[in-house]
């Protein structure tokens, strides 16, 4: 079965139900033309509070937190999501596909301006530096001293040293540009060349990658191509939003899994920072459990499913590790743990619909509590309290 798979034009939103070809950054930027939620929007509803999810939201428009809802915050990209988009890139169409997402910058890179720095080196962009300032160099001649200028005015001879000395002192001081040592001249220029570096990267709509995590994701996808049952996993249709309306909440929802097939199966990549522990299925099905993967593969499955192709039957997950050797862990979910998850997202998204149409997101300290001792340690007090016969 095949299915079309559409490309939306500059400044096009999604207007019905289907597959879609866009970049990531559009996917997560309300592409659609009513409100959307993503599987990660879902997730923190799950997980976090509303709160939580409205303080880094798109659509808050809050400059100053209100007792209903919180200000604005912009959440950085962080380096597991930059690298993980990269090898789903790199997954997809290899090194030449990567460098048509992402920048690579060379081993030898000036490091970014400061902003003291911009604010110092700023006047200086665009102009010639030798028509704004002169150098002397080491071996110019000593300043003429008074005596000798004294005998020059006064007609009398002085020696070739001197005068030599006075001719080049006084051209110094005829030019009309600043004297610089060469040392500050010579860090004027990289610092030029530091400000020009940057402002091309930064102008460069690509993401960044050095060139030191460009080796990292070759030597992992090497290792992840040649594991046959990743490498089948991973071989269907790449980063292909899925959209459908929600009817109850008349909310769009998204789904964008690694890889989706129109046979019905789905996949995920995930790389893993093992911090020291053992990379094992039991630390996979922490980050499971501790990051909702299960609601983003049953969410892909929702969206499969709403859009003619079927609940998916097979949705797994692809684990690597990004330390030598580079292993890799499938783990497939079972049916009942994704009819579970699709119980969660349900819920994630008619909460999202309600906090939308009252204005309010309630955050974790919502509703006052009584503090709960542990129950060994109320025991254990009461016990030490009832010999003295004090017990409450």
């Amino acid at each position: 079965m095949t299915h079309e798979i559409r490309t939306l034009k500059d400044g096009e939103k999604i207007t019905e139900p289907g597959f879609y070809r866009i970049p990531l950054d559009q996917h997560h930027s309300q592409p659609c033309d009513g409100v959307s939620v993503t599987s990660g929007i879902l997730r923190a509803m799950d997980s976090q509070t509303p709160e939580d999810v409205w303080a880094f939201h798109q659509l808050n428009e809050n400059t100053e937190p209100t007792p209903l809802a919180p200000k604005k915050y912009v959440r950085e990209e962080t380096d597991a999501l930059r690298l993980g988009a990269a090898m789903a890139a790199f997954i997809e169409d290899g090194i030449d596909g990567l460098k048509e997402l992402y920048k690579i910058l060379p081993p030898d890179k000036p490091n970014r301006p400061t902003p003291v720095q911009m604010e110092k080196w700023g006047p200086y962009i665009g102009k010639k530096l030798g028509d704004l300032f002169m150098t002397i160099p080491e071996d110019a001649p000593r300043r003429p001293t008074k005596a000798q200028l004294a005998a020059l005015d006064a007609g009398k001879p002085v020696s070739d040293t001197a005068q030599e000395s006075i001719r080049f002192w006084a051209a110094v001081e005829n030019d009309p540009r600043e004297v610089i040592k060469p040392a500050d001249l010579e860090s004027l220029r990289k610092g030029l060349t530091s400000i020009s570096f940057w402002q091309n990267v930064d102008a460069d709509p690509r993401r960044e990658l050095s060139d030191t995590e460009l080796r990292l994701l070759s030597e992992m996808g090497e290792v992840l191509v040649a594991n046959d049952m990743a490498r089948l996993a991973l071989s269907g249709e790449p980063e292909i939003t899925m959209a459908y309306k929600h009817e109850p909440s008349g909310l769009w929802v998204l789904s964008r899994p690694d890889n989706v097939t129109f046979d019905g199966q789905t996949a995920d990549y995930k790389k893993v920072s093992t911090q020291g522990r053992a990379f094992t299925t039991s630390l996979c099905d922490r980050r499971i459990e501790e990051h909702g993967y299960d609601m983003q593969m049953a969410l892909a499955g929702e969206a499969l499913e709403q859009l003619g192709v079927g609940w998916p039957t097979a949705v797994g997950l692809v684990f690597q590790k990004d330390k030598p050797p580079y292993s890799v862990i499938l783990r497939d979910l079972l049916e009942e743990d994704l009819q579970i998850a699709r119980w969660r997202n349900h819920s994630a998204i008619m909460r999202f619909a309600e906090c939308l149409d009252s204005g309010r997101w309630p955050g974790p300290g919502e509703h006052v509590t009584a503090y709960q001792m542990p129950d060994w340690k109320r025991e254990k007090y009461l016990e030490l309290m009832n010999v003295e016969g004090k017990a409450p």
